[in-house]
């Protein structure tokens, strides 16, 4: 993933400044997975090194945010992006499945409490694991075929919770064990994905309260059908396109911290 990042950020750099007109005020990027102690990962390097050198060589401010912030700012609903309402989430993409608390600091930036954690698999991994098993290209998700996960016969979904962490490794073990034809797995991989995600938004506040639902896997129309039935929360779904697409939400949040720098600047 670094050497792809790496190989690729020069080409998008000349791609961009060819085709873009307009100065550039301030340079945004993702720094790290969450913005916790210890939160890390390398590829996070080619990124954050680039947007250094960009910063400096054009002479403008450079904000970092995690990864999880880039998902929610390009997710987050008009409404809760200028009012700063506080909210619940969902965050369901490749690696993380965590249900969240969104709120605002004084200065405007977000303010995220986990309350829910996968303990061993994601449900994105579930379902490239699945996939691929069964013939997908990866990552899987994409190619899935469609299917109204509502009239699905009833099975028992090998997923369980404890604490604050839910345990989807299980699902994973029963759909290989149980040797279903690929169609069947595909669509059981995508039902037992669903539940998983109802049972943490159920455990989200109370159903006045607005559940915001960020991340790749939320793209997945099925899921999406599924969950606006069986919920009964107050549920946003983004265009699909904001759920997997992370950069416009650091555009999203730099231009919102370069506007209270300013602000902060002409007082």
């Amino acid at each position: 993933m670094v050497f792809q990042h790496i190989k690729a950020l020069p080409m998008l750099f000349e791609k961009t400044f060819s085709e873009v007109e307009g100065q550039v005020k301030a340079i945004g990027a993702s720094g790290y997975p969450r913005r916790q102690e210890g939160s890390y990962m390398p590829v996070f390097l080619a990124g954050t090194n680039n947007a250094r050198s960009l910063a400096a060589a054009l002479k403008v401010p450079l904000f970092l945010f995690s990864h999880q912030e880039g998902h929610i700012w390009a997710s987050l609903q008009e409404e809760i992006f200028q009012q700063k309402v506080p909210c619940y989430g969902v965050q369901s993409s490749g690696g993380t499945l965590e249900g969240i608390r969104i709120g605002w600091t004084d200065g405007g930036e977000l303010d995220i409490e986990i309350l829910w954690e996968t303990a061993d698999i994601s449900v994105g991994q579930l379902i490239d694991r699945i996939g691929v098993r069964n013939g997908l290209p990866f990552p899987a998700g994409p190619h899935y075929p469609a299917v109204d996960l509502l009239q699905m016969k009833k099975e028992k979904v090998p997923v369980s919770m404890k604490g604050n962490q839910i345990f989807l490794a299980g699902a994973e073990t029963h759909l290989i064990r149980a040797e279903k034809e690929p169609e069947e797995s595909l669509q059981s991989a995508l039902y037992y994905s669903a539940e998983a995600l109802r049972m943490i938004c159920e455990r989200l506040g109370s159903k006045e309260d607005r559940i915001i639902m960020v991340g790749g896997v939320l793209a997945n129309s099925s899921i999406r059908s599924y969950l606006e039935v069986k919920v009964q929360a107050d549920l946003f779904f983004p265009e699909p396109q904001y759920n997997s697409d992370n950069a416009v939400g650091i555009a999203r949040a730099a231009l919102e911290s370069w506007r209270r720098m300013k602000n902060r600047g002409n007082k």
